[in-house]
């Protein structure tokens, strides 16, 4: 398997850069049946976080995606 970029919305800022640190909020859910297993909005907060500290399906799938933008990352296990 291999990782898939959804842009659902593109959005109309800057692109995000590797290795960036990026402010956003974010929903994780099992691909095989959607149940949701976190997500920020539940802190009522987005989360800030370095793109070289988080799981390899974020650092490889958030460069490029334009601020203000939604993307769905289909991530498999490998890189979860």
């Amino acid at each position: 398997a291999k990782l898939e970029i959804i842009d659902v919305v593109v959005g109309d800022g800057a692109e995000v850069p590797p290795g960036a640190t990026i402010t956003a909020h974010y929903t994780g859910a099992l691909a095989k049946d959607g149940t949701i297993f976190q997500s920020s909005h539940d802190f009522g907060n987005p989360a800030t976080f370095g793109l070289h500290q988080v799981i390899a399906g974020w650092t490889d799938g958030v460069p490029g995606m334009k601020i203000g933008g939604t993307r769905r990352l289909i991530i498999p296990t490998a890189q979860a």
